[in-house]
């Protein structure tokens, strides 16, 4: 903790949750961007040589948007 705080990693964490954050946004469970974003971490992990990084299969239903409208009922009828 020490380290990160103050020592060799002072602030490298922040920018490196920074740009994780800015390149890969919202990681939407079963998305690709998910998907890609543990790529990067699980390399980024491993670069740093922490040990036994690795990742896991997991069961994560995919949401996808379907088809939407609305339609304005009152005081006239608009879509």
């Amino acid at each position: 903790m020490d380290a990160a705080l103050n020592g060799v990693f002072r602030g490298r964490t922040w920018r490196t949750l920074a740009k994780f954050v800015d390149k890969y946004g919202s990681r939407i469970a079963g998305s690709d961007n998910l998907e890609r974003a543990i790529d990067y971490m699980v390399d980024l992990l491993g670069k740093n040589q922490l040990e036994n990084v690795h990742t896991e299969l997991v069961s994560v239903p995919k949401w996808v948007r379907g088809k939407e409208s609305c339609w304005l009922v009152t005081p006239r009828l608009e879509k």
